[in-house]
């Protein structure tokens, strides 16, 4: 999530419970519940950035009677080809065809803007497509108090794949993939401490939580990392 006085930005919205439980994945909590835990509401989300159409990142796209979504046209096109036939992990076994109904039905609503590439969604808010794990990969480049961060999301799942140039397991396009990486680096201006993977463990001990009741739940990636021993 991403707020200040004015707004709040949320960054995907995570997977549906009854899809989890088809998928054999466990809920420890629903993400669009959990707002509350951070002191926001349902209601004051404006803007949803969806970095990617697969269904642990574009679930409960219905539960926002009012925001407006953003992503990338490459990935509408890809969710809505004939590639979502096959079960494959890398194609349309990731994506939940009622999560992209609910998608289309938004697009009908007129509350999606639809990104070719490089975009400010505003001030300190930069989205930027990478493709390679899918073809509208984006992440999310947000101006804080210690300079830029890079909500890499599924550019990287694991900090190991950026360190050691190691492509995540599922792709689409590996050279864009590789390529990404070096892109990653530079919009964190070389720093790796600002680039915050999207499946990592480390993010959860990396960074402080606001408050210790949040420990292992929220972390505050605004914040200087804290010290962790090697």
């Amino acid at each position: 999530m991403i707020a200040n006085d004015e707004r709040v930005v949320l960054v995907d919205t995570g997977f549906r419970a009854e899809t989890g439980l088809r998928r054999g994945r466990a809920m420890l909590r629903c993400p669009i519940d959990s707002l509350s835990l951070c002191g926001f509401d349902v209601r004051q989300v404006r803007d949803v950035i969806l970095t990617h159409l697969h269904y642990d990142h574009a679930g409960n796209m219905g539960r926002f009677d009012a925001a407006h979504f953003h992503l990338q046209r490459r990935e509408i096109e890809f969710v809505t080809s004939a590639m979502m036939s096959s079960t494959n992990p890398n194609l349309g076994g990731s994506v939940e065809a009622s999560d992209i109904h609910t998608l289309l039905d938004l697009i009908f609503a007129g509350r999606v803007n639809i990104l070719d590439g490089y975009a400010t969604l505003a001030p300190g808010i930069e989205l930027h497509r990478i493709g390679g794990h899918t073809p509208g990969q984006q992440l999310v480049r947000v101006r804080t108090a210690r300079g830029w961060v890079v909500l890499a999301n599924d550019t990287c799942h694991y900090e190991k794949n950026l360190a050691d140039r190691h492509p995540v397991s599922a792709f689409v396009d590996l050279r864009e993939m590789i390529a990404g990486f070096d892109t990653i680096m530079r919009l964190a201006d070389g720093d790796m401490s600002r680039i915050i993977p999207g499946h990592d463990p480390i993010v959860m001990r990396r960074f402080p939580s606001p408050h210790p009741s949040l420990n292992d739940i929220v972390v505050r990636v605004d914040l200087p990392p804290l010290h962790i021993a090697p």
